[in-house]
């Protein structure tokens, strides 16, 4: 009997160990058949990555090779029109300039368009006719060698008489890349009027041509109603215009100036000697002629009065304090008809001292 409960609990104890030992087991493939899914999962997102992968590698494949054939297009493209399309653009800088000077730009022709060795990029000389009247052409030219990096004059040459002036020019444009700037108009010449920028023209010292109110307008910048021919011109500008605040002349050899925003004087003497006609004027900077103290140059009016037209831009701010003082001293035994016009004329010109037979109008 002893013997038979020994052998039970001997086989109660093995069937425990079996329980147990199948427990563990169960337990174990189950954590490996749980970690065999999420490789299996785990492999089947990489297979996607990489099919991805190889999907992206073949688009930017593609993508390059059609960047190489739109280059290659582009390129038998850019040999019929060159970079930035340099005549296109020199074409609408000097239509602009031309247009804000009053001058008349023809017979245009191109030359090749070649590397700048010295500043990089690329530049192309242009050769063209102009008309326009004296004063017309010199804006122009301010206007040029205000874009100067990307404008410069190369020959330029003019012939004519009173305000029929026709000329020639080769003008070299530059061009680089990204930059589309257009041309500057508005902004300050650094000179401030005080340098003749004109001075380019050789042999122009020798041209005398007769004033007109076309003449003032092209400088002053601005629309002026044509007035009748003249003896003498003052052009009154805004404080912050390129030219210098006033101009005093007869024509370009005889301008004088006056600079500063503040009220100057103009003195303008006449008189008669022997029956000729004499005349001088002064302002706080510049007197002419100035040959000698009181020195006179001898003219002949061009109509029965002595004639004197004053072009008077507009005060564009509050701060524009520039104005004119204007003296006239007539001892030539005609009357002087001093004529002011343009914008702001009653408020930038003042008549102050007048002697001798002298009219101002303002229009």
């Amino acid at each position: 009997m002893v013997t038979g409960l020994a052998k039970n609990k001997a086989a109660i104890f093995i069937l425990v160990v079996l329980i147990l030992a199948t427990a563990i087991n169960l337990a174990y493939f189950k954590t490996v058949h749980d970690n065999l899914k999420s490789a299996r999962k785990a492999l089947e997102y990489s297979q996607q990555e990489l099919h991805d992968i190889e999907s992206i590698g073949m688009t930017l494949l593609q993508l390059e090779e059609q960047e190489f054939q739109i280059k290659n297009k582009y390129l038998s493209f850019g040999g019929l029109f060159p970079k930035e399309l340099p005549q296109e653009n020199a074409l609408n800088m000097l239509k602009i300039l031309s247009d804000k000077a009053g001058v008349n730009i023809s017979n245009i022709s191109f030359d090749a368009v070649e590397k700048h060795k010295t500043a990089g990029g690329i530049y192309m000389n242009i050769k063209f006719s102009f008309k326009g009247d004296y004063l017309a052409i010199r804006s122009f030219v301010n206007l040029l060698n205000n874009n100067s990096e990307r404008v410069g004059i190369k020959q330029l040459s003019f012939k004519g008489v009173d305000n029929n002036l026709d000329g020639s020019a080769v003008v070299a444009f530059y061009g680089y890349l990204k930059s589309p700037a257009p041309p500057r108009i508005l902004e300050d010449y650094p000179f401030k009027g005080k340098v003749d920028l004109f001075s380019i023209f050789e042999g122009g010292a020798d041209f005398l041509p007769k004033s007109s109110g076309d003449e003032a307008d092209s400088v002053a910048d601005r629309q002026t109603p044509r007035v009748k021919p003249y003896d003498f011109y003052i052009i009154m500008n805004s404080n912050t215009d390129d030219a210098a605040n006033i101009i005093v002349g007869k024509n370009k050899q005889t301008e004088i100036f006056a600079d500063g925003n503040k009220t100057n004087w103009i003195n303008l003497y006449f008189a008669t000697r022997d029956g000729k006609f004499y005349y001088r004027y002064r302002t706080p900077r510049d007197v002419y002629p100035k040959t000698e103290p009181n020195a006179m140059v001898e003219f002949s009016p061009v109509g029965k009065d002595i004639s004197v037209v004053v072009f008077s831009n507009a005060i564009l701010s509050d701060d524009d304090m520039s104005r004119i003082l204007l003296n006239v001293y007539n001892d030539s035994g005609r009357k002087v008809s001093v004529t002011v016009t343009g914008p702001d004329g009653i408020k930038r010109v003042t008549q102050n001292i007048t002697s001798g037979d002298v009219e101002v109008n303002y229009e």
